[in-house]
């Protein structure tokens, strides 16, 4: 038996032996996609098309339960019949990808549909989120569906961006947890995860799809790559897509800077990175350097001014709840008020009541702000956060413990740190309530993190 089809054999070792075998044609076959109505004729697969256009074998067929074929029983059949071919019917016997979108359920007859993403982070419970997921990828599984083009783990700050329903919102640590829950629900599977859109999709100019972004290196990190390294590092997540637009003038797709410094040598990914749909062609088509703006764009109009008819301020903050009952925050604890630089764990804890005369959920959050930098950071940094169910009268103790390392940052010289200063703690339960706030003194020497950052904070609740 060749090496390559050795299932005790390492990884590694069974890849090298099956890339040495390849022809370039191979090669080539395993980077393409098409639809399913390539093969499909009559609802039935067309096995004369299989064998004229995939001899040297396919990477994947996408949008495989909603473009040619819908009914889950079809859908299996033509799985297997599908398998059967390539497996059985290529020199090689490659099995190929079958995708489909998955975001808020598998996407054909029969399936669960669940609320969008940005709804599901307004529950923050990624825990519930994980179990949603679990039920996406039994039911994907079911058909043979063994890749999801999900989760979309843009940060969307600019809501004119028509998409923003797909994501988890503005907060990298709030689309942080969503994701990495998400993918462990759908991965455990065996159907790999495909985060999108690498990188900062969502903030493109005057909130156009597919528009250029103009990001600095430090935003591009700091906010919108921690969900995509939280997502590699913690959830082991199978693969990434390359976002459709330019930064600062390159497609993602085609930057080196983005694609391999910052994903492989910086956020150290080993996964696969794939392009958009068509991603590719539109490096030479839609990117290609024109002579402005029209060319880019299709036509688009470019409008760099701001909508402002409306005050600024929003019309409910970020992490804004209604409930029937009311609560409060008491008695906030801080371990140490000093705490190392490097490998240090800040350790707090506050009491949570429910003050009204019905029983409801609130959630505590915890948010820092870094006062000692010679760069710009943000005021108020979500950090940590748990949803507490209380009856009318009962008090809940909620614990946080934060490593130093998830507070890192770029400095003036353009090295990702955590630096001795100045933190203010503030617990609330928005960000515009916040019940506490405190200083504590971060000591000791400048920490170097690039790469080696974490991204989830612990939090647990105690009877009082």
């Amino acid at each position: 038996m060749e090496k390559y089809k050795g299932p005790a054999l390492p990884v590694d070792e069974r890849v090298e032996d099956l890339l040495s075998r390849m022809t370039l044609e191979e090669k080539a076959a395993q980077l393409c996609g098409n639809l399913a109505v390539s093969f499909m004729e009559d609802g039935k697969v067309d096995m004369d098309a299989l064998r004229e256009q995939f001899s040297d074998g396919h990477g994947r067929f996408t949008q495989y339960s909603l473009v040619g074929i819908a009914d889950p029983m079809v859908i299996a059949e033509v799985t297997n019949q599908l398998q059967h071919f390539f497996v059985e019917e290529t020199r090689l016997g490659i099995p190929v990808a079958l995708q489909s979108e998955n975001l808020c359920g598998y996407p054909a007859a029969g399936g669960t549909i669940f609320p969008s993403m940005l709804n599901m982070a307004s529950t923050w419970q990624p825990e519930l989120l994980e179990a949603v997921a679990d039920i996406i990828g039994q039911e994907s599984k079911a058909v043979g569906i063994n890749s999801a083009m999900s989760p979309v783990i843009d940060v969307s700050r600019d809501p004119r961006w028509g998409r923003t329903y797909e994501t988890f919102g503005e907060d990298p640590y709030l689309v942080s947890q969503m994701g990495i829950h998400y993918i462990r629900g759908m991965q455990q599977h065996g159907i790999g995860c495909i985060a999108k859109h690498f990188l900062g999709y969502a903030e493109s100019q005057a909130g156009l799809n597919c528009a250029a972004e103009r990001i600095g290196d430090r935003e591009l990190y700091e906010t919108f790559a921690t969900p995509f390294e939280a997502a590699a590092k913690e959830a082991n997540v199978s693969g990434m897509m390359a976002s459709y637009s330019e930064i600062d003038g390159i497609p993602v797709a085609a930057n080196k800077k983005i694609a391999r410094s910052l994903l492989r040598d910086t956020m150290g990914f080993k996964g696969m990175l794939t392009s958009d749909g068509g991603g590719v062609a539109r490096l030479y088509s839609t990117n290609k350097v024109g002579s402005g703006y029209e060319d880019v764009y299709g036509g688009n109009p470019i409008f760099s001014g701001g909508y402002v008819d409306a005050p600024s301020r929003p019309l409910y903050p970020f992490g804004y709840g209604l409930s029937y009952t009311t609560f409060a925050l008491f008695d906030l604890q801080i371990e140490q008020t000093e705490v190392p630089t490097r490998g240090g764990v800040i350790r707090l804890s506050v009491r949570v009541t429910n003050t009204g005369t019905r029983p409801g959920d609130e959630v505590v959050q915890l948010y820092t702000h870094f006062k000692d930098a010679y760069v710009t950071r943000p005021w108020k940094q979500l950090t940590g956060f748990l949803r507490v169910s209380l009856t009318p009268g009962q008090s809940k103790r909620v614990n946080f413990a934060v490593q130093t390392s998830q507070l890192g940052y770029y400095n003036e010289e353009m090295e990702f740190v955590v630096e001795p200063g100045a933190l203010d703690i503030m617990v609330g339960t928005s960000s515009a309530d916040i019940a506490f706030t405190q200083e504590i003194q971060l000591t000791g020497e400048r920490w170097p993190l690039a790469g080696h950052r974490s991204y989830t904070s612990e939090a647990y609740q105690q009877d009082c």
